[in-house]
């Protein structure tokens, strides 16, 4: 059983000095280029930095405090948790994240159709606007017609008498 045990510290030693070398390597690049891992938050830079201090700390003593035990163990529990969201499949095996091309193909003929529907809507309100205007005139019309046939009514009234 000590051989197993062995194995199993073995792995866990090599899993943490992987993460430790790439911590290390996202460092060492942010460091050269002096400026901030684009995407990152004030909160996750800081977290890095103190991750790099904790890999200096490593390389210097060889052994980890009791912080550097706790910021290891957030480490492996965001790498765990990001594992967890990448890790969700389909029933045929697929990442649920993964939009399919011909998923991706109907997502861009809607657009496009909407898009000319757009074009189209320009169009009907233009219709609209001066289908509005024919429908005053029509009504201005209509109330001058009326005001001539009160006119000829009078003047037939008038001849009538």
């Amino acid at each position: 059983m000590p051989l197993a045990e062995s194995a199993v510290t073995a792995v866990i030693v090599a899993v943490f000095l992987g993460l430790v070398k790439g911590i290390d390597y996202l460092l060492s690049k942010r460091n050269e280029k002096n400026k901030p891992l684009p995407g990152l938050t004030e909160d996750q830079a800081k977290f890095l930095s103190e991750a790099h201090r904790m890999v200096s700390d490593i390389k210097e003593r060889g052994t980890l405090t009791k912080d550097q035990e706790v910021l290891l163990d957030k480490i492996m529990k965001g790498v765990v948790h990001l594992d967890e969201l990448h890790s969700v499949y389909d029933d045929n095996h697929v990442p649920k994240w993964y939009v399919p091309s011909d998923l991706q193909d109907k997502i861009l003929k809607i657009l496009m159709q909407v898009a000319a529907m757009d074009d189209h809507l320009d169009e009907v309100k233009e219709g609209q606007g001066a289908l509005i205007q024919k429908i005053s005139e029509l009504i201005s019309s209509q109330q001058l017609m009326t005001q001539r046939m009160g006119d000829l009514i009078s003047k037939l009234d008038s001849l009538n008498r």
